[in-house]
């Protein structure tokens, strides 16, 4: 079997590309897959404020949540990306993500969740720090085990001061999209 990730210098390297999938399209997409939506996510997707591609290939990279154990806030994590000259990841990587990777495989990586650190969405009508906001796919193990019903891609806040717990961060891992010229 090929694997569709690889690991390098301590981060989890994709590369996935876009294929055109129109906003409108992407709920049934996901949805053939056993992947559900968030609502706000559904509702950004029927908008004019997702833009989809074409042959746009993205290079992914994935920090374990372990490097971020004494960080703990998200205005940490975009400033360590930013360190690592890594761009902020936006909406058509996040669904890539969780199109092209099933909890088993996100699982394999060693991470429960893959966090796509989202620049700009205003997805929702609550009020959030208007740069900024973060999609999860996620997978629980044990009795908290939703996933039995499918998968998720849904919004969590990505105010910059949002306090992440020691037992979540280690367990996730952070997407950006790496920039020409980024370093090893």
């Amino acid at each position: 079997m090929e694997t569709k990730h690889k690991e390098e210098n301590g981060v989890i390297r994709i590369t996935l590309t876009s294929d055109g999938t129109k906003g409108t399209e992407w709920p049934a997409k996901l949805w053939e897959k056993k992947c559900y939506l968030g609502e706000e996510l559904e509702r950004y997707l029927a908008s004019d404020k997702f833009t989809p591609t074409i042959d746009v290939t993205y290079n992914i990279v994935i920090i374990r949540g372990t490097y971020f154990i004494n960080v703990h806030n998200n205005r940490r994590i975009f400033d360590e990306g930013k360190r690592r000259e890594l761009k902020p990841a936006n909406m058509e990587v996040a669904l890539l993500l969780r199109y092209h990777f099933t909890d088993k495989e996100i699982f394999e990586m060693g991470i429960w969740s893959i966090v796509a650190m989202l620049e700009s969405t205003n997805l929702s009508d609550y009020e959030h720090h208007p740069d900024q906001m973060l999609a999860t796919s996620d997978i629980k193990s044990g009795a908290e085990n939703q996933s039995s019903k499918g998968s998720f891609l849904y919004e969590v806040p990505g105010w910059p001061h949002y306090e992440w717990r020691d037992a979540t961060i280690a367990v996730n891992g952070y997407a950006f999209i790496e920039s020409q010229g980024s370093p090893e």
